[in-house]
């Protein structure tokens, strides 16, 4: 009997019983080392085990029932009702045989008015509460003969909602602004889903058409394939020819307020605009603002090694100071909700890893995809290049360095939950806290253990080998393995599926030698669990300072050092 207790790499227990003896164990360790290891006799059960995944594995691909061929959204706008009203055109190929109804996954706000076929005959739907997402509800529509793999079928969605700015802060349609985002809890286009789970919206070719009260500026997310007017409204469209994500196409943010101010990259690489209102936004500090995309965006794609072709990045920053404050990314579109009115120029704000939310959100358009690991490689993996820039930029400034590490560490408490990851407790707090807050702190200490420059190797090969499928914490830590030469399984299980932090105490001691050099004994003590980890000794006399790098792995150690100098503060990891 093989079982997993739930949770990202916690605890995996075989139990075997032979000749009415039962022999178990459970590990933290990587399955396929811990098996080889000590479970070599007992690969033939381990074999039936992965064909039963296998088997679930292929039961699970079988629940996508449809591919979306070709998406065209169609939508209009009632500002003084607050009413959105849109029509989803799609095509579809079955993906699988005796389909009798097709199943949406919609804003429970939504109010479905039709679905129709190619021959726009109206097709009978049902509604019901989608349990597995808040404020979801999944619409299934059925077709009038069953269809089998590979038919396919066209389906037309009407529908409507009305947002109320004061009630719904995050998606809103008022007089002067009207912002939806993507992938929000309103979710405010129809989205095919199974009957467990939402499917890959990846489509092209995809397209977009916004009519809107004439006299918004739009922050596009793509170049506009054509814009006129008639009467009092404009006519937005926006085509997607290559596989593109919907929730990256299908956001939609348009102001009366906005003033765009654009600057385009030295390398032609990329062109960034930056979208605000002029009387909460000051226009030297746009200007700074851009600058700084550019810098960053650039840097970005040398420590990455990806070079994006050419590309308009658009930034905006919409909203008053009321309201839930809210980022949202969306391919090449960045959009500040509700942030703090910057009406004068603050050149702190410019230099702050928690205040300049900038260049965080751009450094999503550098994420990685990946499987058990999404907080890690999202928010946690962006906190990362975005400190690898401050730093960059602050190279020749000691002060300023350490300002930025103590910038990143200001919130180290909040880092750790009350429960491990590896103890089964998989939720969403644990994840947040330990993937996107402390995913920031273990990819920086990779690069301490291995050395910045092997770490950016280890980068390189993880953007060349997964730009395709998502990368794994298993196949993370094995790249980073090949660089350092040995197993890293401790750092792993200290520092990504465990809590608790180490707690060290530094104590030292000395005395002059007979050939007039300085011996410096230090004592350095674990209190609670002890940690396995590299830590830096830092000796400063009057003129110079020397470091002195040891392994920590027992509750109490002892290092002595020749000094060629009388040292007056020793430190311990001052950085």
């Amino acid at each position: 009997q093989f079982t997993h207790t739930p949770g990202m790499r916690s605890i995996w227990t075989l139990t075997i019983r032979l000749s009415g003896r039962v022999y178990s164990h459970s590990s933290f360790e990587p399955v396929h080392r811990h098996f080889m290891k000590i479970y070599r006799p007992y690969l033939p059960l381990l074999f039936v085990f992965l064909i039963s995944v296998a088997a679930a594995a292929q039961e699970e691909s079988l629940r996508a029932f449809a591919s979306i061929d070709h998406y065209t959204l169609r939508i209009s706008f009632d500002v003084g009702r607050h009413l959105l009203q849109g029509e989803a055109d799609l095509r579809l190929t079955i993906l699988k045989d005796s389909v009798s109804q097709i199943h949406f996954m919609f804003g429970s706000s939504m109010e479905l008015l039709s679905a129709r076929d190619s021959l726009d005959q109206k097709m009978e739907t049902k509604e019901r509460l989608f349990s597995e997402v808040v404020n979801r509800k999944e619409i299934s529509v059925f077709v009038p003969d069953t269809l089998k793999r590979g038919d396919l079928i066209s389906v037309k969605i009407a529908y409507e909602a009305i947002f109320d700015s004061v009630s719904t802060m995050t998606s809103f349609i008022s007089d002067r602004e009207i912002l939806l985002a993507p992938n929000d809890s309103t979710l405010w286009w129809p989205l095919l889903a199974s009957t467990t789970s939402p499917l890959s919206q990846q489509v092209a070719p995809a397209i977009m058409e916004a009519m809107l009260p004439s006299g918004f500026v739009i922050v596009p997310t793509g170049p506009a394939d054509s814009a006129h007017t008639i009467v009092s409204k404009t006519s937005w469209r926006f085509v997607y020819n290559i596989p593109r994500r919907l929730s990256a196409g299908f956001i939609l943010c348009v102001s009366k307020d906005l003033l765009e101010s654009t600057l385009a990259n030295a390398d032609s690489t990329a062109q960034f605009s930056l979208y605000y209102d002029p009387a909460r936004f000051n226009q030297a500090l746009a200007g700074a603002v851009l600058r700084q995309l550019r810098e960053a965006f650039s840097f970005f794609a040398s420590l990455t090694g990806v070079h994006y072709p050419r590309s308009n990045i658009s930034v905006a920053v919409v909203g008053t100071d009321d309201g839930r404050i809210g980022w949202y990314f969306a391919d090449n579109v960045i959009i500040g909700r509700n942030s703090f009115a910057y009406s004068l120029y603050d050149s702190t704000i410019l230099s702050s890893v928690q205040k300049n939310k900038w260049i965080h959100q751009l450094a999503h358009l550098f994420g990685i995809a990946a499987t058990d690991s999404t907080f890690l490689f999202d928010e946690g993996w962006a906190n990362y290049l975005t400190v690898k820039f401050f730093l960059h930029k602050t190279a020749s400034e000691e002060d300023a360095q350490r300002q930025v590490r103590l910038d990143i560490f200001s919130t180290t408490l909040d880092f750790y939950p009350s429960q491990a990851l590896a103890q089964g407790q998989r939720s969403g707090k644990n994840e947040e806290a330990v993937f996107s807050k402390r995913g920031l702190c273990v990819f920086l200490m990779l690069e301490y253990i291995l050395g910045e420059e092997s770490f950016r190797a280890v980068t390189r090969k993880l953007y060349e080998k997964f730009t395709v499928r998502p990368v794994t914490i298993l196949e993370f830590e094995q790249l980073c393995e090949e660089v350092y030469g040995s197993s890293l399984d401790w750092f792993f299980y200290e520092w990504v599926y465990q809590a608790g932090i180490p707690e060290l105490i530094f104590s030292s001691h000395v005395t002059q030698t007979n050939r007039g050099s300085y011996l410096l004994k230090a004592r350095i003590s674990q209190r609670g669990d002890v940690f396995k980890t590299p830590v830096d000794l830092v000796f400063t006399g009057s003129a110079r300072s020397l470091t002195k790098r040891v392994l920590l792995e027992r509750q109490v150690q002892e290092f002595e050092f020749i000094l060629p100098f009388l040292p007056t503060k020793n430190e311990i990891d001052p950085n």
